[in-house]
């Protein structure tokens, strides 16, 4: 939620797409580093119209 900059319901629907790189074996959900930012290079649709000012900040957009 922080690295995005989105709240809690962007994070829930995000954590629940089939697409998602989630691992939920330990009890919380776990987003592998790469894996997620694989996702991103590939959702960059996605994540442009629901990351926050901050995401867009970071990345120099």
């Amino acid at each position: 939620m922080e690295l995005l900059d989105i709240g809690a319901t962007k994070a829930t629907e995000l954590l629940n797409r089939d697409d998602f790189p989630v691992i939920r074996e330990f009890g919380h959900p776990r987003v592998p580093t790469r894996l997620f930012m694989e996702w991103v290079e590939s959702h960059t649709d996605w994540i442009n119209e629901n990351a926050g000012n901050e995401w867009n900040r970071r990345r120099g957009a």
